[in-house]
């Protein structure tokens, strides 16, 4: 029984420690801030790199440590790789950039030499014409004159056909010749075709190696909470879904009131702290198919699938009023953060852009009527 009692008792205090770290709400507390920072920092200057495609394995891993990094060992360790990592992407930079202008140089060379047969060939066929000119005037000419002078019909007649088949010898030599030039043209036309299909494909090839190069990041380090980027998959998914189904879902867009106060007042760490608990309260008071990020400074966007506006209306009023109330302090002070939030329920030819826009305008809506305040819209 000591033995047992002993045990209870660290047990009640490890989860004592463990609950005052989760719900600690001074924002004067700002170790794990500090970490979140420099992790985003870090997770920041990874996604600049160009990374070679032996490392995007390891660089994608790097990614998720960064967005999940708790303590100064980590972000040590994560640190180091992050220095190998632009190390061995530096180092192939020039040389993707030489191999990509010589392969630019090809093409370049390639359409001048297309433009310079295209030239050649006109030409030729600016002779031929005017071969075939001068002949005709000299046959012309001929007939002309052999009219004029012979008095013998069949002398005449003789002599007319004679011209009329050299006619259609120049004629039928032109037409051979014009036959040839189609041909010639046709044979570089699909030549041009095919190369810039090619070209086509290598410039494809080209940007998903740029893009595959690079290794974003879905989530936001500071709040733990998904990115701009991951919402916006979100959005197309729950825009899919209701496209195929007709399952109605609402998005609220929210802004906490006066931040720039709380920045100036308590300092930004105590800012990002304050972002950091307004993530926790709004995971705290949605539902776990609620989707939530953090759309960008203080700004954060909430999918509600199978929600009307009436129930997005509640869901947010809910949200808005844990955060009023929640025990926020700086040093033992209280320190009052209230959000004021917009929403809007899908049409059906909303896209991302229109049906944020009109979640966007409600939530100035708002503001303008005084903060701290819910406001829905069709």
């Amino acid at each position: 029984p000591e033995v047992v009692s002993t045990l209870l008792s660290v047990q009640k205090r490890l989860v004592s420690l463990t609950v005052a770290d989760d719900t600690d709400d001074d924002l004067s507390r700002q170790q794990e801030v500090v970490t979140a920072r420099l992790a985003a920092r870090m997770l920041e200057m990874l996604k600049q790199l160009n990374v070679p495609a032996q490392y995007l394995g390891p660089a994608r891993d790097l990614m998720r440590r960064l967005e999940t990094a708790s303590d100064a060992e980590v972000l040590e360790a994560c640190l180091e790789e992050l220095s190998g990592l632009m190390r061995a992407s530096g180092g192939n930079l020039e040389a993707d950039i030489q191999n990509y202008l010589m392969s630019l140089n090809q093409q370049l060379a390639y359409l001048r030499s297309f433009v310079d047969n295209s030239d050649a060939l006109e030409q030729t066929q600016r002779q031929r014409n005017n071969l075939l000119d001068q002949t005709v005037r000299q046959d012309l000419s001929k007939i002309h004159t052999t009219v004029q002078n012979t008095r013998d019909i069949n002398e005449l007649k003789q002599s007319v056909n004679a011209q009329l088949d050299s006619l259609i010898q120049a004629m039928n030599a032109h037409k051979a010749s014009e036959n040839e030039h189609l041909d010639a043209l046709r044979r570089e036309r699909n030549e041009l075709i095919e190369r810039v299909i090619e070209m086509e494909r290598e410039t494809a090839s080209f940007r998903q190696q740029a893009e595959d190069a690079h290794v974003e990041s879905r989530t936001d380090p500071l709040t733990g909470m998904p990115n701009r980027l991951a919402f916006n998959q979100a959005f197309d998914e729950e825009l899919k879904r209701f496209q195929r189904y007709g399952e109605a879902f609402s998005l609220c867009v929210g802004d906490l009131d006066l931040f720039k106060n709380i920045n100036d007042q308590y300092g930004h760490l105590a800012g990002d702290k304050v972002l950091r608990l307004t993530a926790k309260v709004l995971r705290q008071n949605l539902r776990e198919v609620d989707f939530i990020a953090r759309f960008g400074g203080e700004e954060f966007v909430i999918l509600l699938p199978s929600t009307s506006g009436n129930d997005a209306l509640q869901a947010a009023e809910k949200v808005r009023t844990a955060l009023e109330n929640s025990p926020f302090n700086f040093q033992g002070q209280p320190v009052k953060v209230t959000i004021s939030i917009g929403g809007a329920e899908i049409r059906e030819d909303d896209t991302l852009d229109s049906l944020f826009e009109r979640a966007d305008q409600r939530m100035y809506e708002a503001k303008q009527a005084g903060r701290n305040k819910v406001v829905l819209g069709d």
